[in-house]
């Protein structure tokens, strides 16, 4: 049941779990606030992550053909989908696993069984910080300088496009 006019866009969000219940939850958990959609393992998140560049993702770790570590990887190499914001789910709470998880490039890390009310206020939050960087690149001029290693690679690349851009006008 989607609503025919929706004037604030809701976010999308790709849940990519291996296991139906799981992902049953987390769609109750969700639905409201997120349009959602689901890959039942690694390799098909990989291919809707690229191919509808969703807002954010959910991930659980432990999948058949790519694991969660894989797919962040994966997909925070590609400048396609680079900047979407990645949080890992998982049953393994030791720090080892979750700082795998940070090297990969895991935005946020929880552990199941996860709080509801955690995991939505992560996904808030996630989201808030990626509406502020798209504002800082939506005007035409070159941002100021920062010293926060991810929006400097967000400003080469978007130096990158504009040069892309300008060369081929």
């Amino acid at each position: 049941s989607k609503e025919s006019l929706s004037f604030t866009k809701r976010p999308q969000l790709l849940i990519i779990e291996d296991n139906s219940d799981v992902v049953t939850y987390l769609h109750s958990c969700l639905e409201e606030t997120y349009d959602l959609s689901s890959a039942f393992d690694g390799e098909e998140g990989i291919d809707i992550a690229l191919e509808s560049v969703p807002d954010l993702i959910i991930t659980d770790v432990m999948m058949p053909k790519k694991n969660g570590y894989e797919v962040t990887e994966i997909l925070k190499q590609d400048e396609r989908t680079s900047h979407i914001p990645i949080v890992m789910l998982t049953a393994k709470a030791d720090q080892g696993a979750r700082i795998e998880g940070y090297k990969r490039g895991a935005d946020a890390y929880l552990t199941k069984p996860f709080d509801q009310e955690e995991l939505r206020v992560r996904l808030e939050k996630l989201w808030e910080s990626r509406q502020t960087i798209q504002k800082r690149y939506q005007g035409n001029t070159t941002p100021t300088p920062t010293e926060d290693p991810a929006i400097q690679q967000e400003d080469a690349f978007i130096q990158k496009v504009r040069g892309l851009v300008m060369n081929n006008l």
